[in-house]
């Protein structure tokens, strides 16, 4: 066989068909390329001319099967934004493939994402202190990696603004009422700087409001019992003329009336009885002096 040597090299887009091809010439050397994802092999017939005789070849190509790297198109807009204690789920299967039809699993580097199936769990709580992570999210087929990273911000409190920071609320005690000689002394223990006032409410239900003065940490009134008799309601208030702060900062004037009148019996009987003892203890003294000076008289 005559063959002319040209130094040409063809290469061959096989299909699974005989493949027959006319009137090439090729060199001694030839590059063979299968069709992607051709698993079955291939036969090429050569067919070698010198122009007047013809001889045919059959070639048998086994195509060895290779695993090819799955798929991983992640969006562009991926990356998310969150807030502390708020869950957010992104699904990944319609980003995911592998054309060899292998099983498919996905990984984070980050105890924040977890995975469940091809969703992603992303839930941030107290213990990240940062505002910004970049999460590795790997999909393999069991023998290629493929990654790509989600970056995910995370709006952590601003220190002072916190709804549930009660360090930044005043405090403030319970009032307390002490009945005077001549009047009502209204007091209560909180920080300087509030706006606080003791409503008073008749039996037609008029209101007066008297504001407290602070001094040595806590705040306080006077009223006369010009303006709150007994029998009267009172409560605290931050606003003049305003609603109760509380139950707990409410009461009636009946009530502590009648404490005082207990008071004041109470103090009247333990005068009497230091008034007794000092008469008993008295009455001892005299005895025992006269019965000495009449000792002293009979020696």
């Amino acid at each position: 066989v005559e063959v002319e040597m040209y130094q040409i090299e063809v290469v061959i887009n096989a299909t699974t068909n005989e493949t027959e091809m006319h009137n090439v010439t090729v060199p001694m050397n030839f590059t063979y390329t299968p069709l992607e994802n051709n698993f079955l092999g291939d036969i090429v017939m050569f067919n070698v001319s010198d122009g007047e005789d013809t001889m045919s070849y059959k070639v048998w190509f086994k195509v060895a099967p290779v695993n090819d790297p799955p798929v991983f198109t992640a969006p562009s807009e991926w990356n998310i934004t969150t807030d502390l204690d708020t869950l957010i789920t992104i699904d990944m299967a319609g980003w995911i493939s592998d054309v060899d039809g292998d099983t498919l699993t996905i990984s984070t580097d980050s105890e924040y994402v977890t995975v469940n199936g091809t969703i992603l769990e992303i839930l941030y709580n107290d213990t990240f202190i940062d505002d910004l992570q970049n999460v590795t999210v790997t999909v393999t087929d069991g023998t290629v990696e493929i990654t790509a990273i989600l970056t995910v911000n995370v709006n952590q409190p601003v220190i002072g603004d916190d709804d549930d920071d009660d360090d930044d609320e005043p405090t403030l005690g319970t009032l307390e009422v002490t009945p005077e000689e001549d009047g009502w002394l209204f007091e209560v223990a909180g920080d300087e700087g509030q706006s606080l006032f003791v409503v008073i409410e008749d039996a037609d239900g008029n209101i007066t409001s008297y504001p407290m003065t602070y001094a040595d940490g806590k705040y306080s009134v006077t009223i006369g019992e010009e303006d709150a008799g007994v029998g009267l309601s009172y409560h605290l208030s931050d606003e003049e003329d305003g609603e109760s702060l509380g139950t707990d900062q409410a009461g009636s004037l009946t009530d502590l009336e009648s404490d005082s009148e207990g008071a004041g019996s109470f103090l009247c009987i333990l005068i009497l009885l230091i008034i007794v003892i000092l008469c008993l203890i008295l009455a001892i003294a005299l005895v025992m002096l006269k019965g000495k000076r009449k000792d002293d008289f009979e020696e």
